[in-house]
């Protein structure tokens, strides 16, 4: 049976903001590099340069701020039941992962300045193999979620 959680709408404009801030780089340099071509006496690069650079960073917006949170929104679902935890992920390449409930050593999570003022919170599963990076989720639901978990694993303990 296929996960049925999907990732909030709230978390998609998390990741929107976070992408056009990493991207805000590019535009800074694409407009110092335009501002020096505009006051130089003579042109440094040919004018196919400059377009190329505001091309660059149209599409670098474009593809890291609006397309790519929405397909990772698209294709992220979550579950548990009784024994596991399941997680697919993966825009291009599906990744499947299956965590077993007696295998779960600890939950952790996390808040950072942007997901707390939207509301939203991390949580990261560890096993003795590795730790496991879930995406934002809504706060009520996170706590939930690690209720759940934990509840779970009491279960199986017991």
């Amino acid at each position: 049976m296929e996960p049925q959680k999907k990732i909030s709408s709230k978390v998609v404009k998390a990741w929107r903001i976070r992408a056009a801030l990493m991207c805000l780089p590019i535009a800074a340099v694409t407009c110092v590099y335009l501002i020096i071509e505009f006051f130089a006496a003579d042109r440094i690069f040919p004018a196919w340069v400059s377009g190329m650079a505001i091309g660059l960073s149209v599409v670098c917006l474009l593809i890291f701020v609006g397309l790519v949170p929405w397909l990772k929104q698209r294709f992220w679902c979550y579950d548990y039941r009784e024994d596991e935890l399941e997680v697919i992920s993966g825009i291009w390449v599906k990744k499947r992962l299956t965590i077993p409930v007696i295998r779960i050593q600890n939950i952790e999570t996390s808040v950072g300045p942007l997901t707390k003022r939207m509301g939203l919170m991390s949580l990261t599963i560890t096993t003795a193999a590795k730790s496991h990076q879930l995406p934002e989720m809504e706060k009520d639901e996170a706590v939930e979620f690690k209720k759940q978990v934990q509840a779970l694993i009491q279960a199986a303990i017991h």
